[in-house]
């Protein structure tokens, strides 16, 4: 065999090569093949290491594009398909994207160890009753449209948020099973989620720390990931978890709050007062006494602000003006824009409702088009007919009311059994990881009754990582007196639910 020093300047060679050969004139097809082939060494070397390069990716790349700003993030088209991406060969028949090979390449690797005895026995998934129910369901729906002569490729993107999402929850619950694990997962996001706030704090400074006449400097998706962090932080700070983390996430919090703030999205600051309301829910007496205390000194200041500077069109009052704008409807004071996005939203409600009415229990099925007797303006979106912004009535049309039942069932057992998780464990880091958790599944559903967060990729496919990490806090917990659940299963220190 070779010695080290020459398959070193060999793989170098080799790497460089491609790095020519590929890259274009960009050079993203070269980066792209090197990130490749290093995802690929990690996910053979250590599972967990390529679980982990896969969710650094769904939270660092951007889906779509932010308007007027070049992204490298964006410019790689992880989750575009590759016959469209441009850097790379023309392939019509590949109607797949870079991040559906990545989780065939995960699944595939743990099945092999399954077969080969390396990787660790299935386990029972936390609500996994109730996730197989929501799939079988879709499946029917996917099924139903089909035969009411709905469009086929509609329907398949119209499912890819929500089957990645339940993948998700199956590839973590799987693979993440130790207190290391969900460590290094944790680390993953903080990570990545910082990188997303420093790029919008470096958009934000270069406009002079104004919007400067643009929509928005971040996606849709950031400012609501970051409420995620703080609810972590919170969490840490409560419990009294001394770890580096909670030290990296005090000073990350400038930026992560200047990107919140540059995103400039109204459903981030609805799910934000639904993720407060909800931790204080969470949290023992004790812990929201404290609060209270800490926070009383503040709250005048919070009163004031308020008080001064409602209405007001100054550039201090744009945060107060995004909550404000969801309480008036009139165009003066919204302005043009959220005007008439509120109002387009207020047609799609009435049409959707309107639709519920002729498929109440059973819903219209994927890639059939909602009844619209209000006819909406034409906007640039292809899939207008099929999606609408308020995601949980959407998915009611889509689905109807048993699926909507048991839709709710699944996130609803999730986020009691992460709540019951954090009381359970006697270690305050997973404590404060469960309260995440809980925070998250609320955080995105909150942000989907406002806008398209149940379709897009990027945070289902975290919400369903997050999801999946309750089963390996679940497996952690102490062993006890089995106690009782409100679905009637035992908790077991081991193994998931029975």
């Amino acid at each position: 065999m070779p010695p080290p020093d020459v398959l070193a300047v060999t793989a170098l060679s080799v790497v460089t090569g491609a790095l020519v050969v590929f890259g274009g004139d960009s050079g993203v097809g070269g980066i792209g093949f090197v990130g490749l082939i290093a995802v690929l060494a990690l996910t053979l070397y250590r599972l967990e290491w390529g679980v982990y390069a896969f969710l650094a990716a769904v939270l660092m790349i951007d889906q779509f594009e932010v308007p007027e700003f070049s992204s490298f993030t964006y410019t790689i088209q992880y989750f575009n398909n590759i016959n469209v991406i441009p850097y790379l060969p023309r392939i019509s028949a590949a109607a797949f994207s870079p991040l559906d090979l990545h989780l065939a390449l995960l699944f595939a690797i743990y099945l092999v160890g399954l077969v080969l005895r390396t990787a660790p026995a299935p386990r029972k998934p936390v609500g996994w009753p109730m996730a197989l129910g929501f799939l079988a369901w879709i499946m029917f729906e996917f099924i139903a449209g089909a035969g009411r002569g709905g469009d086929m490729t509609a329907a398949l993107w119209e499912l890819r948020g929500l089957g990645y999402m339940l993948i998700s929850y199956t590839l973590f619950s799987q693979i993440i099973r130790t207190r290391e694990q969900i460590r290094a997962v944790i680390w993953v996001c903080i990570l990545a989620l910082t990188f997303k706030g420093i790029e919008g704090t470096i958009r934000f400074a270069g406009l002079g720390f104004t919007l400067d006449g643009h929509d928005a400097l971040l996606t849709h998706e950031d400012p609501v990931f970051f409420i995620t962090l703080w609810a972590l932080h919170a969490g840490l700070a409560l419990y009294g978890c001394s770890t580096p983390q909670r030290t990296f996430l005090l000073f990350a919090n400038i930026p992560l709050t200047l990107g919140f703030y540059a995103a400039n999205r109204r459903a981030a600051f609805a799910s934000l007062g639904a993720s407060l309301a909800i931790f204080l829910a969470i949290m023992p007496r004790e812990k929201i006494l404290h609060i209270l205390k800490r926070t009383a000194p503040v709250l005048p200041i919070i009163v004031l602000y308020v008080v001064l500077f409602w209405g007001s069109t100054s550039r201090i009052a744009s945060p107060l003006n995004q909550i404000r704008s969801g309480f008036v409807d009139d165009q003066q004071t919204l302005g043009d824009r959220n005007y008439y996005s509120n109002l387009y939203r207020k047609l799609e409600n009435f049409n959707l409702a309107y639709t519920v009415r002729f498929y109440p229990l059973v819903g219209i099925g994927f890639g059939t088009k909602y009844y619209q007797p209000l006819e909406l303006v034409k906007i640039n979106y292809a899939l207008r007919d099929y999606m609408a912004h308020n995601n949980i009535l959407w998915l009611l049309v889509k689905i109807g009311g048993v699926g909507f039942l048991v839709f709710w069932l699944f996130v609803d057992v999730l986020g009691v059994r992460g709540a019951m998780i954090a009381r359970a464990t006697h270690d305050p880091y997973l404590k404060a990881v469960a309260v995440m958790i809980v925070i998250a599944i609320i955080n995105q559903l909150v942000a989907a009754y406002f806008d398209l967060h149940l379709v897009r990729y990027r945070t289902m496919l975290y919400m369903g990582a997050l999801m999946g990490l309750l089963t390996g806090l679940h497996a952690l917990l102490p062993a006890a007196p089995e106690a009782s659940t409100t679905a009637g299963q035992p908790l077991h220190p081991q193994g998931g639910t029975t």
